[in-house]
């Protein structure tokens, strides 16, 4: 991983995303992989090209996914402007 890639970020932005933002990670993960049946996603990591999240959907089965970024970070805290654009796209694609 690219030494720009501050991995003590990424795991804050990861505890951060699961405690108080589960219901975007739930939109986007609707949305970016055409499950509608998915009660909760949660973040795994990510790194410049992509998220790892777990997705559980009504059945209770897990799901580890990858969902790819619009455009690949230069660093880990470009993460939170990309989410904020990834989850508005995912709000169009679920109306």
């Amino acid at each position: 991983m690219d030494s720009n890639f501050d991995l003590k970020f990424v795991a804050y932005a990861v505890a951060h995303v699961n405690e108080d933002h589960a219901d975007a990670m739930l939109d986007i993960g609707k949305a970016h992989h055409h499950q509608s049946s998915l009660d909760k996603v949660e973040l795994v990591s990510y790194d410049a090209e992509k998220m790892m999240v777990n997705a559980f959907d009504h059945s209770g089965k897990t799901l580890q996914l990858e969902i790819p970024f619009v455009r690949p970070l230069q660093n880990a805290k470009e993460f939170r402007p990309v989410l904020i654009e990834m989850l508005k796209s995912a709000k169009e694609k679920l109306k």
